[in-house]
């Protein structure tokens, strides 16, 4: 996946895994080394841990429970004012 169409895709905002749990899409970035687009999120569990993720993997399906499902689906959008920063 091109840095472009995940910046295009993976957008931010709340998103829930199919396991459950939910977490917060904050930008898509760029792997220092590798150019490789990294889905920076945190995980709305109460730690609030910040973790990366490959953007290949982000749109990924699973098999649970004996359906294919999207690994995360997103549920609230994020509108981000960059101008007010």
């Amino acid at each position: 996946m091109e840095l472009k169409d995940a910046v295009n895709t993976i957008l931010p905002g709340k998103y829930r895994c199919y396991m459950g749990g939910e977490i917060e899409v904050l930008y898509v970035a760029k792997h220092w080394e590798t150019g490789d687009p990294m889905v920076v999120y945190r995980k709305l569990n109460g730690d609030d841990e910040i973790l990366v993720r490959p953007a290949e993997a982000w749109s990924e399906t699973v098999e649970h429970e004996g359906s294919t499902v999207q690994h995360f689906t997103r549920i609230v959008s994020v509108d981000h004012n960059w101008d007010d920063a």
